[in-house]
């Protein structure tokens, strides 16, 4: 899997036309190698054991993708109006972008702890310390650059198809294009041209960005004559990745999850998916998001028409929410940081009354659309009148016995 994992990104010190155009944005290289040493001295002193996960340094890369994902799309996590969230295609993006960054996380820290030990005996200090800058230069600048520019690119290209979609009526079709220079790949000039309906299964594997490097294809709409299937090249793993055969528009996965369409994960992933990291990752991402949420909301009151109180925020209620289940957790989870925008826009279903509560008198149920799962917001009241944000559910029960 080391080996996918060099051959995806290109060797270290490649000197391909590719490598030499990416340009490091935004990143700080200096700060990466403070970042290094810490984790080396943790790693060989015993408080980073094999097998743990760094928080911080997946903190860091997630707000590096983010970043990337920044530049592509300003606004990319803009709140919907009509909604008062963002498009779950975006929630999904930064979800992914955290997954990715815990995956890389693991996969570094593996390679980390394979070079503690030489010959049977510990590494000394300094050994183990130009190891380390080693990889850091490998993970923190050479991947980093690449997974910054595939971010940004990704970003873009969700927006742009989000686009294509709305304007589908209008113009059917989707043309692949190249920019046309001699940065262009060979593999990805044999796809200039191809013109497909934006239904077709072809964009879900050859929707770019089909590659590192970065990939600066893109697509325009037209209503020009579809490329016949059998006029289509032979598509190869060569000319694209199976780990980007993926249409970001749709999966909302900058960097793929699955085996989907014919291809497969991102190596950090399937590596870090293999040996249960996962959960552990989500974990440490709803704890994030928990807490940026805690940050937000504490200090707002949200007003919603059919109510005259203002609805408040605490710190239970938020870590309350956070642990419902839903069939859509983890869109649930990140909808609450969004809440105070998107309680004014929810339907008011009713109140229902608590008979055998000495505190809470009853709670004020909206009705909510996630990802198309009919969702419920529970608001209770108290004695003094105050309403306090409670929890989001898909439970209907909730709705029993509601009345406006």
């Amino acid at each position: 899997m080391f080996e996918r994992i060099t051959s995806l990104y290109h060797q270290n010190n490649c000197n391909c036309k590719d490598c030499n155009n990416t340009i490091i944005e935004a990143i700080d290289i200096d700060n990466w190698v403070k970042v290094m040493e810490r984790i080396a001295k943790d790693t060989y002193e015993g408080k980073l054991k094999k097998g743990q996960l760094d928080a911080v340094h997946i903190k860091l890369t997630y707000e590096e993708l983010l970043n990337g994902a920044s530049k592509g799309n300003k606004d990319w996590l803009k709140i919907n109006k009509n909604t008062g969230m963002p498009d779950t295609t975006a929630l999904r993006m930064q979800k992914n972008l955290f997954w990715f960054s815990g995956a890389k996380d693991y996969v570094m820290l593996k390679e980390l702890n394979d070079n503690l030990v030489k010959d049977g005996k510990i590494q000394s200090w300094n050994a183990f310390k130009r190891k380390a800058l080693a990889i850091n230069k490998k993970y923190n600048v050479n991947y980093l650059r690449q997974d910054y520019q595939t971010a940004k690119q990704s970003a873009l290209q969700a927006q742009n198809w989000q686009e294509y979609v709305r304007n589908s009526e209008k113009y059917k079709n989707l043309k692949y294009r190249t920019q046309g220079d001699s940065k262009v790949r060979e593999q990805h000039a044999k796809l200039n041209n191809i013109i497909k309906p934006v239904n077709d299964a072809f964009w879900d594997t050859n929707f770019p960005p089909n590659g590192y490097g970065p990939c600066r294809c893109y697509t325009v709409q037209t209503n020009d004559t579809a490329t016949l299937d059998q006029n289509l090249p032979t598509i190869t793993e060569k000319d694209t990745p199976k780990e980007f055969r993926n249409n970001v528009g749709k999966t909302g996965q900058t960097f793929k999850e699955s085996t989907g369409f014919g291809g497969k994960p991102h190596p950090f992933i399937a590596i870090a998916k293999e040996e249960a990291k996962e959960k552990e990752v989500n974990r440490l991402f709803f704890k994030l998001e928990q807490a940026k949420a805690i940050k937000k909301l504490t200090v707002k009151q949200v007003k919603h028409e059919k109510l005259d109180n203002k609805i408040q925020f605490n710190t239970k209620s938020i870590k309350h929410a956070y642990n419902q289940p839903h069939v859509n957790y983890a869109l649930k989870n990140q909808s609450i940081f969004y809440i105070d925008t998107l309680l004014p826009k929810s339907e008011y279903i009713g109140f229902s009354t608590f008979k055998n509560d000495s505190y809470i008198i009853g709670s004020h149920i909206f009705k909510i659309d996630i990802d198309n799962v009919e969702s419920y917001i529970i608001v209770r009241e108290n004695k003094q009148g105050e309403m306090i944000f409670y929890a989001i559910t898909d439970n209907v029960k909730v709705t029993l016995g509601a009345k406006k």
